[in-house]
């Protein structure tokens, strides 16, 4: 995957990091609360069936007592048919914390090349952000400017 480049003068990623008037925004803010996971001894074909059905790229992978133990994404299942979702899963869990600022995350998302990142308190995950996220968050500090019309430039 090329790198992500989300520069501070780009209008969606520098809408997304001033926020609202009342502070600036967090991950907890522009998260989304409803993670889909999996287990590590999960098929690797039924992992692929719950990526395609929730249209999504990635999934965090929970362990038994919950805490997070690995990432599988669309890549990982290609071809990997009668394996399990541990054989396949990427164990390097990169994160960030619900307080974290946009404009951390930002910065993690590109020097990591994520496309998505888990929010984490401790062990405990509690949502998810992807590129989608920050660039919604930064259409609404649009629409807010422009009196709750969104505003396209083409």
């Amino acid at each position: 995957m090329d790198a992500i480049v989300l520069a501070e003068d780009d209008p969606i990623t520098a809408d997304a990091v001033r926020g609202p008037a009342d502070g600036p925004r967090t991950a907890a803010d522009i998260m989304a609360p409803h993670v889909v996971t999996l287990g590590p001894d999960v098929l690797v074909e039924d992992a692929a069936k719950l990526l395609a059905l929730h249209n999504i790229s990635c999934m965090p992978v929970e362990g038994w007592d919950g805490k997070v133990v690995g990432i599988i994404g669309q890549a990982d299942v290609v071809g990997k048919i009668g394996q399990t979702v541990a054989d396949v899963m990427s164990t390097d869990v990169i994160s960030t914390a619900e307080d974290a600022s946009i404009e951390q995350i930002i910065a993690l998302m590109s020097e990591r090349s994520l496309e998505w990142v888990p929010v984490m308190s401790g062990d405990s995950l509690l949502g998810v952000i992807g590129l989608a996220d920050i660039m919604r968050a930064g259409s609404a500090a649009r629409a807010r400017r422009a009196g709750g019309h969104h505003v396209s430039e083409r």
